[in-house]
């Protein structure tokens, strides 16, 4: 498994600090802003999925992939994970959209300028269900998936 994230390498020095982004939860009936715990310190930031994202012992692996998306004429980048496996929980909050289905929680969090996750601002929360549902529909869930990289998509 490939990870879009620079790899973090701990220090003594690392820090923990909260990043608001946008979680699909399975259970959910709609997408909500939430506050996550990330592991950061001088050379990259790390969040703790696994401390939100349910069935640890079905599915332990997080995948992720980067989404940029143009709207307006600027680019919003999208950092997205997903776990995929046939026995996780039908995504009640993805389920409503058209063609879009998933198993399991998604989470998508904003990158900065300089490649490191940043706050998801107040207006950031339908690109960021735009950015969900393409990556949703472009990577389709199945027994082995991969993400492709350089994923951008226009939002007229």
């Amino acid at each position: 498994m490939v990870s879009a994230l620079p790899p973090f390498k701990p220090s003594t020095k690392d820090i923990t600090i909260r990043l608001r982004s946008r979680f699909y939860k399975a259970t959910g009936a709609r997408p909500i802003f939430k506050d996550i715990f990330v592991q950061a310190n001088n050379l990259s930031r790390n969040p703790r999925l696994d401390l939100i994202m349910a069935e640890h012992r079905l599915q332990p692996r997080i995948h992720d992939g980067v989404v940029t998306i143009i709207h307006r004429r600027k680019e919003t980048r999208f950092h997205v994970f997903v776990k995929n496996h046939c026995r996780l929980r039908q995504n009640e909050s993805i389920r409503r959209w058209k063609n879009s289905h998933w198993k399991g929680d998604v989470v998508v969090m904003k990158k900065g300028l300089s490649d490191e996750l940043v706050n998801l601002g107040p207006r950031d929360g339908h690109l960021a269900d735009y950015a969900a549902k393409k990556f949703i529909q472009r990577v389709q869930q199945r027994a082995r998936f991969s993400v492709p990289k350089g994923l951008k998509f226009i939002k007229s």
